[in-house]
């Protein structure tokens, strides 16, 4: 009997669709539990999800760069293109994010991994990701149904290069949009199975940057700083306020927190900013040799 259910699920992929509005309505309803709510997502997800095989590609990159270290590079203000040249010439791996194909006119840098999980974000700057050739795009699937949020598969690029991982949206929209910030912010040490949304992408690198074995991490451009005329490098304004520079911060912390037991090492290479949580050290000290 329940083999037989199991088949007639794997047949009726719309209960998977339908599942998914009925998770937010309970998540809505009852926040507080948020735990159990997770938990029988992945369940299902495990049981008659399809994207198994597409998300499960993110598994070649496990542990691949044990011990090396890393640069997250954020798009904020105090970020510069000589930081990006200087990248380059010293060929360090680096994750940068969103609007950082804006300055690839500029310069010859091209992050190692280029991330993005903002559908909005994505389709605004599709055609630059696309022009560009760049070693590999990670791109985030969040597990909610609706298509202003998801990046869906057919929006993707075709290309051998481009990973998906799927990016679980219930915290963040339990904490962020439904106000319950009782629970801590999870972060995952198995990115083949999930990367827990953290408000700002950078949560996400960390979780994906940790899984991949870097050991020293460096934040650069990460500002966390939207109360003036300018939020990003290229000199624009970003729509978001003021607080959401507080709740990246928050994010940040729970990073540090989850990771306080382990080996790896998140230090702020950033120039000014709000973003207090790490170690700070001097971008340009670090390629002295």
């Amino acid at each position: 009997m329940v083999i037989k259910m199991k088949e007639l699920l794997k047949k009726i992929p719309m209960i998977h669709f339908v599942g998914r509005y009925v998770q937010m309505f309970f998540c809505f309803i009852w926040s507080e539990h948020v735990e159990i709510l997770y938990e029988c997502n992945r369940y299902i997800r495990k049981k008659i999800s399809k994207e198994d095989m597409d998300i499960k590609r993110i598994q070649e990159f496990k542990g691949k760069y044990k011990g090396q270290r890393c640069f997250v590079v954020a798009t904020g203000p105090s970020l510069t293109v000589e930081d990006l040249n200087t990248l380059h010439k010293n060929n360090e791996v680096v994750f940068s994010m969103n609007t950082i194909v804006k300055a690839f006119e500029k310069t010859e840098f091209r992050p190692t991994f280029y991330c993005i999980q903002d559908k909005e974000v994505y389709l605004k700057n599709k055609d630059k990701i696309c022009c560009y050739q760049l070693p590999y795009i990670l791109i985030g699937r969040a597990n909610v149904p609706l298509k202003r949020v998801r990046i869906e598969k057919k929006e993707l690029p075709i290309d051998k290069n481009v990973y998906m991982y799927r990016l679980n949206a219930i915290y963040h929209w339990t904490q962020v949009v439904y106000g319950n910030t009782k629970k801590q912010l999870r972060f995952s040490f198995d990115c083949a199975e999930e990367v827990f949304d953290g408000s700002t992408i950078a949560y996400s690198v960390l979780q994906l940057a940790t899984y991949m074995g870097f050991k020293e991490i460096y934040l650069l451009g990460a500002d966390c700083d939207y109360s003036g005329a300018v939020s990003h490098f290229d000199g624009t304004k970003a729509k978001t306020s003021a607080a959401n520079g507080e709740i990246f911060i928050k994010s940040y912390q729970a990073a540090k927190k989850n990771l306080e037991n382990s080996d790896v090492k998140i230090y702020n290479a950033t120039r000014g900013g709000k973003l207090e949580v790490f170690p700070r050290v001097e971008f340009d000290e670090l390629f002295h040799k």
